[in-house]
C-alpha cells in the first residue's frame, strides 16, 4: 500500500520583507530594520564594481551584476557600500 501526504514547506529566504536603493545609505551604510541573513544586492552601476559589506564579509559585485545568497558572519542589520553609486539591496526572510 502507498500512501501520499501533503508537505507544507516553505523556502527560507523568499519572501521580500524589504528594498532599499543608495537613496537609503547615509554615509555609504545603508540600514535595515532586521539583521540579514539572505541577501539579494544588485549593483546598478553601469561603470563601477561595488564592495558590499554584509555581516562583516565583503561582497564584490561587478558593475551591472547581482549576487544573491545566505550570509553568515556576525549579524548585522547594515550594509556598507564602497565603489558602486546605484545599487538595490534586497532583504529576504
Amino acid at each position: 500500500m502507498h500512501v501520499h501526504g501533503d508537505v507544507n514547506a516553505t523556502l527560507t529566504g523568499s519572501n521580500v520583507v524589504e528594498q532599499k536603493t543608495e537613496s537609503d545609505a547615509v554615509t555609504g551604510t545603508v540600514t535595515f530594520a532586521e539583521g540579514i541573513q539572505h541577501l539579494e544586492i544588485y549593483n546598478t552601476d553601469a561603470t563601477n564594481q561595488g564592495l558590499f559589506n554584509v555581516n562583516g564579509i565583503n561582497i564584490t559585485v561587478p558593475a551591472a551584476e547581482s549576487f544573491k545568497a545566505s550570509y553568515g558572519g556576525t549579524p548585522r542589520n547594515t550594509v556598507t557600500v564602497t565603489g558602486s553609486t546605484s545599487y538595490i539591496l534586497t532583504r529576504y526572510e
